[in-house]
């Protein structure tokens, strides 16, 4: 499930508990939420990590998704999973 969201600021519990919501057995535990930027990364995280462990959410910036295009366009998939690999590691690991 993704969700895309034009809001400024870091998404919130609200935007977080909506995308969520989304989220059951027969539409997966993963969740991916795109905003155009964080601010305080660790706090999104941290919202992030609440869900655990039934639901996996991970939010991505704008300049995440030009990294991924960028990787793309070069044929670059090692970078894609690093990138994303990175993202699933912050929320588990963090």
């Amino acid at each position: 499930m993704v969700e895309v969201k034009n809001i400024t600021g870091d998404p919130g519990n609200p935007e977080l508990d909506q995308l969520n919501g989304r989220l059951t057995e027969n539409r997966g535990h993963f969740g991916m939420l795109v905003c155009r930027q964080v601010d305080d990364e660790d706090a999104v995280i941290s919202r992030c990590r609440t869900y655990l462990p039934d639901h996996c959410l991970l939010v991505l910036e704008d300049r995440d998704i030009s990294e991924l295009l960028e990787y793309a366009r070069e044929g670059s998939q090692n970078e894609i999973s690093d990138l994303m690999d990175d993202k699933l590691r912050n929320v588990y690991f963090r």
